[in-house]
């Protein structure tokens, strides 16, 4: 851990013109007596580190040390600083900032001005609502995959069902806006995709497990996280108030502009309650074409609603 360190203050050095022991220590979360020690330390490892007396006092590491050779261009290298930037917007790890500061090291001064001059890209991954509760949760379910760990939690389906799952973790996965966990769950006997926001009481237990041959990525090509569930196909009428929403939601190819004004989309849609808090979010700006039964559903939740406030 302290030769990890010492590297990782050599590289937050040689991004940086002068920093302060406090500044170090903060960062790397230890004392400044510590500082103080891994700073000699590398200075004795023949590391160029100069020291700054006085109120504006400091410590950096001489212009003229850089790393030489690279693998990656410059644009490159920033693609990558682009990505765990975005990475780090929802799950804030010291590792993604350590390799930020390994990769910036690489790139020359001059070239740090022009990409932040013309910066083009900015990536949050952080999924609409996403709170510390969550946060927390994909934490604790990390730590149980780095180490091979069974959780332990109540989740709840769709149809409001809430079971026990015993869960061998396998891989955290963003997908639209919602975090999933993907493992093999002991209760089905399968592997299983599970919302985050669906999983409660999470507990990492003793046990641990073996990890099994089959990867994230196999099953993901075989199945979609939609895959067990029922999809229709959907006729709605839109009125020309909507249109810049409507033209935001969905492809082209689905939209055909009627001559009224009116929009027609045509596409195939998970029927779940998400849908129909979907369709009733356009109030009477939408109208259920196909298939029928579905406009029944609605107009029986737009009574309930009604009924609240009558």
């Amino acid at each position: 851990m302290k030769l990890y360190r010492l590297l990782a203050i050599v590289m937050y050095l040689m991004n940086r013109k002068k920093v302060t022991a406090k500044e170090l220590a903060d960062y790397f979360e230890v004392s400044v007596r510590t500082i103080y020690r891994d700073l000699e330390a590398i200075n004795q490892a023949g590391v160029p580190i100069i020291s700054y007396q006085g109120s504006n006092g400091g410590y950096s590491i001489i212009d003229n040390y850089k790393i030489d050779k690279q693998i990656l261009n410059c644009d490159e290298m920033n693609s990558i600083l682009v990505a765990l930037e975005g990475l780090n917007t929802t799950l804030n790890k010291r590792e993604f900032k350590d390799i930020k500061e390994k990769i910036k090291v690489l790139i020359p001064d001059f070239e740090k001005e022009r990409m932040e001059k013309n910066k083009k890209y900015f990536i949050d991954f952080n999924p609409w609502g996403i709170n510390n509760i969550e946060k927390n949760k994909i934490d604790l379910i990390e730590k149980a995959i780095d180490k091979n760990i069974l959780l332990n939690f109540s989740y709840t389906d769709l149809k409001g069902v809430s079971t026990t799952r015993i869960v061998e973790a396998m891989t955290l996965v963003l997908r639209g806006n919602s975090w999933y966990l993907y493992g093999y769950c002991r209760l089905r006997a399968d592997y299983r995709f599970f919302k985050i926001y669906r999983i409660k009481e999470l507990k990492i237990l003793k046990e641990k497990f073996k990890r099994k041959d089959r990867e994230f990525e196999e099953s993901f090509l075989t199945e979609n996280i939609q895959s067990k569930r029922k999809t229709i196909n959907l006729v709605m009428r839109f009125k020309p108030e909507v249109k810049l929403q409507i033209e935001e939601y969905f492809n082209e190819d689905d939209i055909i502009f009627e001559e009224d004004g009116t929009l027609l989309v045509k596409v195939s849609f998970t029927e779940d309650e998400w849908l129909y808090s979907f369709i009733l979010s356009f109030g009477d700006k939408i109208e259920i074409l196909e298939p029928f039964y579905l406009r029944k559903i609605i107009k029986e939740q737009g009574k309930r609603v009604f009924d609240v406030y009558k």
